[in-house]
């Protein structure tokens, strides 16, 4: 009862989770990207659950005070993230969200005729909502077993384009396409066309990666974040630990990548003890920039440089009301 009482609780952004029940593993993915191999790393015990160093996990409680709720396609989820105040009030434990809407790379070869013009559309109805989850993925296959490159490549392409028209941040997904994704950055025609803050979601690159998209994103004009889940980056420990002692704390961004609060709540938590260590800092003090990372990230949206849309926040991206 004592430790009870002597227990605080910690509040964070989340800043990219999905719909319940609508997203799903894409076919013959199951290369080191994706494999569990936790079992000798420092933080995780043999279950691939994040040791206690230090009783950490133990010494607090976690809020998720905003969740940034990604669309992943057109005909899929789009919808549904847009309605999610009226017809999901209670699944989300009253926690607020910013919406997002893109064309996730596994789906890219799915998208009906005019899903460009119905994102656009998605955009100018909600002045708030972002663009995410977009991205490169040349190790998925569909289920004919073939990657479509030059499809991702394309939806990709169009995707930040509209990001950069409406000046919106983005959240991108990006696997074994690393130098793709690079050279888009750097044969843009202008800083223009490009969004004003992008996320690279459950960070999975090499510090030189991380530092060639911060040297592309700073002459771009982009504010660049690194997400990092524990439901992916956890994986693979020695990989994350090498990410995050190479980005500054400043870029980074704690992510859940699940589909429900009461899960996002365990995930986000052993994600920030992984941080919190790494950067030899406490989780409280660990979450405070987190948070401000999350708000920079989302409130790069052109639309909300203004007080009087600053305050409107809460009242177009709260999922639920009691």
């Amino acid at each position: 009862e004592e430790q009870e009482q002597l227990k605080h609780t910690v509040s964070v952004v989340d800043s990219h989770c999905h719909l319940p029940y609508t997203f799903t593993w894409c076919n013959q993915c199951d290369d080191d990207d994706y494999d569990h191999c936790c079992n000798r790393c420092d933080f995780c015990d043999n279950d691939g659950e994040i040791n206690d160093i230090g009783g950490e996990m133990e010494q607090f409680d976690l809020k998720v005070e905003k969740g940034l709720l990604m669309g992943t396609s057109c005909g899929l989820d789009w919808e549904k993230v847009a309605n999610y105040n009226v017809n999901n009030m209670n699944e989300t434990g009253n926690v607020p969200i910013v919406r997002f809407y893109g064309v996730h790379p596994w789906y890219a070869h799915e998208q009906p005729d005019g899903w460009e013009a119905e994102l656009e559309n998605m955009l100018e109805l909600d002045p708030m909502a972002c663009v995410g989850e977009i991205g490169l993925d040349f190790k998925a296959k569909t289920a004919d077993g073939v990657t479509e490159r030059e499809m991702q490549t394309d939806v990709f392409m169009q995707c930040m384009m509209l990001a950069g028209k409406y000046k919106r941040p983005v959240s991108c997904h990006c696997v074994k396409a690393y130098e793709p994704f690079a050279s888009f950055l750097r044969n843009s025609p202008s800083p223009s066309c490009l969004p004003p803050a992008m996320c690279m979601h459950s960070f999975g690159g090499s510090p030189e990666f991380a530092k060639l998209l911060l040297a592309l994103t700073k002459k771009a004009k982009i504010e660049m974040f690194f997400g990092f889940s524990f439901t992916i980056n956890g994986r693979n420990e020695k990989r994350c630990r090498r990410a995050l002692e190479a980005i500054s704390l400043e870029h980074i961004l704690l992510e859940s990548d699940v589909t429900t609060i009461s899960t996002a709540a365990t995930e986000l938590k052993q994600m920030l003890v992984m941080i919190a260590l790494v950067k030899g800092i406490d989780v409280s003090a660990a979450a405070r920039q987190l948070n401000e990372n999350a708000t920079r990230f989302f409130q790069s949206n052109a639309n909300l440089k203004t007080d009087r849309n600053l305050k409107k926040i809460d009242e177009l991206t709260v999922c639920c009301k009691t």
